[in-house]
């Protein structure tokens, strides 16, 4: 019930930023609509990582590795492969507006996420919108449960996604488990999210709680405040060197704002209409950033096979501002989606019992984790 890369492999976002998001989120939307160059625009630098650490920022784009020029994702891959093992220093070249920068990175992960763009050409808008808002109180106020098997190949079961939503007088709260164990490429996971949110124009987190249940940190404190009749949403991390760490961050107004662990649980409430499309910006709970314009997109109807049969479903895809394909959906006929794809990583719905039956030894459902 999330997305953003994987909704499961969101601890990898799960890193707190130290600076407003709103003025990055204005230079890579400027770069999209009329990048400095071809190359792969940095849409988030990950604070902590590499990248960041060395001085790049949203909104540059790289346009060479290692004296390789780098337009797509597959050639930077290709770039990285090629290295020698005992480089210990790669050059990179960025474009920032008008000026060129090279810096020097060590061989690895570069700690940023990327999207293909070309120099001058706009990239492809986000597909028309036919909605405003959505109908929330078709949610009704019951209690719903789900259980989805956790995939890597789209086969063999690796661990769990879970969910619980309950709406009562217009507020719903969400618990959000996940866990896998991926093996030596993609490592384990084991975290769960509590939200708290409100409907409106669009569905704002009201409180969040993040747990990762592998080494039991918690991260709470985070909710939506008022400050000089401003709504903004404040961020509280535990202390990392006995100082609690805090961020403030304005809510744009322009488009609705939905907490990202709850599209797909809202996402039913699209109509199953080709082309009917939702624009809005996601705000990611765990860190408190509001991301770059996004469109739920109902693409139109899809055969699939789940549980071995064929069935009939719906296409709903996320798409990021810049064409970017976040998250598929494919909703059956009660509405909820019966298979995600969140690039790379799979789920299937499936009963609580199958799911548990089919889980690596040692990987089961937990509950809170405890504070350090």
């Amino acid at each position: 019930m999330r997305t953003l890369l994987a909704l499961a492999l969101v601890f990898a976002l799960l890193t707190p930023a130290t600076a407003d998001d709103q003025p990055a989120r204005n230079l890579v939307e400027r770069a999209l609509r009329k990048p400095p160059a071809t190359g792969l625009l940095v849409t988030f630098a990950f604070d902590g990582g590499q990248a960041w650490g060395l001085g790049v920022r949203p909104g540059d784009v790289i346009t060479s590795y290692a004296g390789k020029p780098v337009a797509t994702l597959e050639q930077l891959a290709a770039a990285k492969k090629a290295l020698k093992p005992d480089t210990t220093a790669v050059p990179c070249v960025l474009q920032r507006g008008a000026k060129q920068l090279t810096i020097e990175m060590k061989p690895g992960p570069l700690g940023v996420s990327l999207t293909p763009v070309t120099k001058d050409k706009p990239a492809p808008p986000l597909p028309k919108a036919t909605l405003k808002t959505l109908d929330y109180a078709r949610l009704g106020a019951t209690r719903r449960e789900v259980w989805y098997r956790f995939t890597l190949d789209g086969k063999t079961q690796v661990g769990f996604e879970h969910g619980v939503l309950t709406r009562k007088n217009g507020m719903v709260t969400l618990r959000h488990e996940v866990g896998f164990d991926g093996g030596q490429r993609w490592g384990k996971n084991h975290q769960a999210v509590d939200v708290l949110a409100r409907g409106g124009s669009g569905f704002v987190a009201e409180t969040t709680r993040y747990e990762n249940l592998l080494n039991g940190w918690v991260g709470e404190g985070a909710r939506l405040e008022q400050e000089d009749a401003a709504p903004h949403w404040k961020v509280i991390w535990p202390p990392a060197d006995g100082k609690p760490v805090t961020r403030r961050i304005a809510l744009p107004a322009d488009l609705p704002i939905f907490p990202t662990y709850l599209v797909s649980a809202i996402i039913e409430l699209l109509p199953r209409q080709k082309g009917a499309c939702i624009h809005y910006r996601p705000l990611n709970e765990g860190m408190g950033t509001v991301g770059l314009a996004s469109a739920l997109h109902v693409v139109g109807e899809e055969t699939i096979e789940h549980d071995g049969k064929k069935v009939e479903t719906w296409r709903v895809e996320l798409r990021e501002l810049g064409g970017a394909l976040k998250t598929t959906w494919w909703l059956g006929a009660s509405g909820r989606p019966l298979k995600i794809d969140y690039g790379g990583a799979q789920t299937f719905l499936s009963t609580k019992e199958k799911v548990l039956a089919g889980l690596p030894e040692g990987l089961r459902p937990g509950g809170p984790a405890k504070k350090r």
